[in-house]
This record gives C-alpha cells, structure tokens and sequence, in this order.
C-alpha cells in the first residue's frame, strides 16, 4: 500500500518496493484527530482507510470473492501509475473505486 497525491503521482513519503501493490489517495486527508476534532494530514494511513472501503464495497459487491481474488480486483482495477506496467512507487497503479 502507497499513497499518491491530490494530481495522481506517488507521494514522496510513499513507501516504495516490491509490496507495493496499489496506491490510494493520501494526501490533505480530512480525519479525525485526538477525541473531538478533526485534521487535514498526509499519509499512508490516510490512503489504508481508502483501500480498505474499496475493498469492502468490492466485497459487498461480490460476496463469495476470498481475499486473493479481491486484490485481484484492485490491481486489475487500478490506473497505472508512473512508469508503465506494475512497479515499485505506484504497484498496479492508483485503486479507481468505481471501476474495481
């Protein structure tokens, strides 16, 4: 898992090599922050909260889908990301939701 900024590139704070798969969007993520406000932050968590509801509606979509197969789903799914073919900054690419 990566992030990627708000024009679609791998984040320079990304983490990058072969476990990438895909990336999602993790940049000036509104979130929640200590017990009662919000923030805008940067991270690879801020795009996991993205991967993962994708995930989910892949699956609510697709019941009997095992885990492999979902993240089949969101690598076939992705957009390709800088060079092409899967690589080690963007994996598969940028998850696409509605597409996956």
């Amino acid at each position: 898992m990566g992030a990627s900024t708000k024009e679609s590139r791998v984040a320079g704070y990304s983490g990058s090599g072969a476990y990438v798969d895909v990336v999602a969007p993790g940049s000036s993520i509104l979130s929640t922050y200590r017990a009662t406000s919000y923030k805008i932050d940067d991270g690879t968590s801020m795009a996991c909260a993205y991967a993962s509801a994708t995930a989910a509606l892949v699956k609510a979509a697709a019941p009997r889908l095992g885990p492999a197969e979902v993240m089949n789903v969101l690598q076939r799914s992705a957009r390709d990301l800088e060079t092409a073919g899967r690589d080690n900054l963007a994996g598969y690419g940028l998850i696409q939701p509605v597409a996956a």
